[in-house]
C-alpha cells in the first residue's frame, strides 16, 4: 500500500481528485461494490491530508483543488438525493466525503467559511441517520460543534457595531444549529444503545427550547420514536421514559397537534399496563383518559376495555359501557372490534362477549366484515361448548350460503375445517349422531366446484365410518 504521508501535498490532492472521478463514475455504473472500496480510499488520503496553510506556496496552489473536489463531491450528493439514483448510504458517503475535505482547507477563520462547514457537518450527519448509521454521524457531528464554535468566538470576539455586522451568523441562528448539533446527538447516542448520553442530550437540547419552539416538533417526535423502539424491544421503563418526554415537550411547546399527542398517551398507557398492570393500574387509565379526552380514537377505546378488565375488580356496568363505546366509535374497524371481543374472551366475560358480537354485527351486517364476524363468533359458541347456539348459527349461515351470498373462500375453508374439528371431537366420545350432524353441515358448505376433491371425499369416508358406528349399514352406500 502506497504511503500516503511520503507525498507531497499536491501527489495526494492529485490522487483524491481522480479517484473523485471514479467514484462519480462508480455511482453511474451502479457498482456498489467499487463504489465502497472508493469511498474508503479517499477517506484514507483525506486523513493523510494536513490542513491547508496559506503561508506555504505549494498549499495556496492546492486550496482551489481541494474546495473543487468538495463542491463536486457534495452536488454529486445533492444531484443523486433528488434523482434517487444511489443508495441513501452512498449518498451520505458522498456528503462525509466533501466534509471532511472542507475542514482541510487553511485560511483565516471567516464567519462564511465556518457557516459552510457548520452547514455540511450537519446535514452530513443527518445523512448518515437517516441511513442508519448513527456511529459516523456521531463524527460529523463533533466538527459541526466545532465550526458553530468558532462562529460563536468570532461574534463575541466582535468589539463594535461595524464588526458584528460582518458576522452574516448571529448568535440566535447559532444557537439553533447548536439545539440540532445536540437533538442529533441524542439520536446518534440512542442508536448507539448510549441511553445516558442519549437522555443527556434530549435534555440538553430541551432547555433551549424556550428560545426556538418551533423546534419541539421534532423532538417530540424523536422522543416517541425512541419510546416505540424500547417498547417494541420489551425494555418497557425506558419506553416509559421517552414517551414521558415526548408528551411533555409536546405539551409544554404547543407544537404538536392533539392527535399525536393522544397517540403518545396510548403507546405510554400501554407501557405501564404492560410493565406491571397491578401496581401501574391507576396510572394507566388516567393516561388513557387523557388521551380519549384529548382526542378520541378506537384504540384508546379498546386500551380502556382492556385496563378495565385487567383490575381485581371491575364494575360489569363500566365494562359494558367501555365495550358500547369502542364497538360504536364511527372509526372502528370490524377487525379491532373483534379485537376487542377476543380480550373479553380470555377474560371469561360472556356476556360481554355476547352483547359485543350483537353490537358488531348490526353495525357491519351489509358489509363484507360480517363474514369474519359470524366466523368469530361460531368459533366461540363452538369452543365455550354452547352447542345449540351454534348449531342456530351455522344453519343461518347455511342459509346465506344457498341465496347466494358470497362467502370469501378462505372463510368457508374456516367454517368447514371448525365443523369438521367438532364432528371429530363428538366422534372421540362415540356420540355418532352428533358427529353426522356436525358432518353433515361441513358437507352443506361444499358446492358443485369441490366434487371429486379430496378433501370431500374424506368427509364422506367420515360419514361412512360413524354410519358403520351406528350399525346404519344401509347408509353407508349413501356415502359411497
Amino acid at each position: 500500500m502506497m504511503d500516503y504521508g511520503d507525498t507531497s501535498i499536491l501527489s495526494t490532492v492529485s490522487q483524491i481528485q481522480a479517484l473523485t472521478k471514479e467514484l462519480v463514475k462508480a455511482k453511474e455504473e451502479l457498482d456498489k461494490e467499487r463504489f465502497s472500496h472508493v469511498v474508503n480510499k479517499l477517506l484514507q488520503l483525506i486523513e493523510t491530508l494536513p490542513a491547508v496553510d496559506l503561508s506555504l506556496v505549494e498549499h495556496r496552489a492546492v486550496e482551489p483543488l481541494v474546495q473543487s473536489c468538495a463542491v463536486n463531491l457534495w452536488n454529486e450528493a445533492v444531484t443523486s438525493k433528488n434523482e434517487g439514483t444511489v443508495l441513501v448510504d452512498q449518498t451520505a458517503a458522498l456528503r462525509h466525503l466533501a466534509c471532511k475535505l472542507l475542514f482541510r482547507e487553511g485560511g483565516p477563520i471567516v464567519a462564511e467559511k465556518c457557516k459552510k462547514q457548520a452547514m455540511v457537518a450537519l446535514k452530513s450527519a443527518r445523512a448518515w441517520l437517516d441511513c442508519g448509521n448513527p456511529s459516523m454521524a456521531e463524527e460529523t457531528l463533533g466538527l459541526s460543534e466545532k465550526a458553530l464554535g468558532k462562529l460563536l468566538a468570532l461574534l463575541v470576539d466582535s468589539s463594535n457595531e461595524s464588526d458584528k455586522a460582518d458576522v452574516s451568523y448571529d448568535k440566535s441562528c447559532i444557537e439553533k444549529d447548536m439545539l440540532k448539533v445536540l437533538a442529533y446527538k441524542a439520536e446518534s447516542a440512542f442508536g448507539q444503545q448510549q441511553f445516558e448520553n442519549a437522555s443527556r442530550h434530549l435534555q440538553a437540547s430541551r432547555e433551549m427550547l424556550v428560545k426556538f419552539p418551533e423546534e419541539a416538533a421534532y423532538l417530540s417526535m424523536l422522543s416517541y420514536n425512541c419510546g416505540v423502539e424500547r417498547y417494541n424491544g420489551g425494555r418497557l421503563q425506558e419506553a416509559v421514559y421517552w414517551l414521558r418526554q415526548s408528551y411533555e415537550i409536546g405539551k409544554e411547546q404547543h407544537a404538536v397537534s392533539a392527535r399525536h399527542q393522544a397517540r403518545t398517551l396510548r403507546l405510554l398507557s400501554s407501557a405501564y399496563i404492560d410493565w406491571d398492570p397491578e401496581k401501574y393500574h391507576d396510572l394507566a387509565a388516567n393516561t388513557v383518559a387523557l388521551a380519549n379526552a384529548d382526542c378520541s380514537h378506537p384504540a384508546g377505546l379498546y386500551l380502556k376495555l382492556r385496563i378495565l378488565l385487567c383490575a381485581a375488580e371491575d364494575d360489569e356496568t363500566t365494562t359494558q359501557a367501555a365495550l358500547r363505546d369502542c364497538l360504536h366509535h364511527p372509526e372502528l374497524t370490524a377487525e379491532l372490534g373483534l379485537t376487542a371481543i377476543d380480550l373479553c374472551v380470555k377474560n371469561s366475560r360472556h356476556n360481554l362477549v355476547m352483547s359485543g358480537l350483537r353490537q358488531l354485527m348490526e353495525r357491519f351486517e351489509e358489509k363484507t366484515e360480517a363474514d369474519s364476524i359470524r366466523l368469530f363468533h361460531l368459533k366461540y359458541l363452538l369452543h365455550s361448548c354452547h352447542l345449540a347456539e351454534a348449531e342456530t348459527l351455522v344453519n343461518q349461515i347455511i342459509e346465506r350460503r344457498s341465496t347466494r351470498h358470497r362467502f370469501a373462500d378462505s372463510i368457508v375453508k374456516q367454517l368447514q375445517s371448525l365443523l369438521w374439528e367438532q364432528a371429530s371431537s363428538s366422534f372421540e366420545v362415540k356420540q355418532y349422531e352428533e358427529c353426522l350432524r356436525w358432518y353433515s353441515y361441513a358437507l352443506r358448505l361444499f358446492d358443485g366446484s369441490e366434487n371429486g376433491s379430496e378433501d370431500l371425499g374424506k368427509l364422506f369416508r367420515n360419514r361412512c365410518a360413524c354410519f358403520c358406528a351406528l350399525k346404519q349399514l344401509d347408509q353407508v352406500d349413501s356415502c359411497a
